[in-house]
């Protein structure tokens, strides 16, 4: 916990930071989601410097009155697309299928329902939803 703390949700390309119950923030990205790993019992754990890479990072931006701790973490595989980006929209070659796969849900939630749902109300594909197609992917 941290006296001031920000209200905001910041994405910068090595942290991104969201308040958290209790004076806290959830801190994480995905830079680091292949050193993620599970042991036998089905644990998962990341690597301390991944750790101090972010709280450094976040530091950095925020400037708190003393460094931020780690006061505990969970962790586990990310539905992050493979190229980063959202996929949203119809699927090709199954009209009526809608997809919207984002890592970004807390974020992008609000707006990509709304896109979505002006494209299957009126059957008009939405501009600012043209670099996000799930065709993208296709061979």
């Amino acid at each position: 916990p941290q006296a001031r703390l920000p209200r905001k949700v910041f994405n910068t390309p090595r942290v991104a930071l969201r308040p958290h119950p209790g004076q806290a923030l959830a801190i994480d990205h995905s830079w680091y989601a292949d050193q993620i790993t599970q042991d036998e019992a089905g644990r998962w754990t990341v690597p301390e410097s991944v750790l101090t890479s972010l709280f450094a990072e976040a530091d950095h931006l925020l400037h708190p009155d003393a460094p931020l701790q780690v006061a505990g973490y969970k962790a586990g595989w990310k539905p992050v697309p493979a190229d980063g980006f959202p996929v949203l929209g119809e699927l090709p070659g199954a009209p009526g299928a809608w997809v919207a796969y984002t890592h970004s849900g807390a974020t992008l939630g609000l707006i990509i329902g709304e896109l979505l749902s002006l494209e299957v109300l009126s059957g008009a594909r939405h501009p600012m939803l043209a670099a996000f197609r799930p065709e993208r992917f296709q061979a």
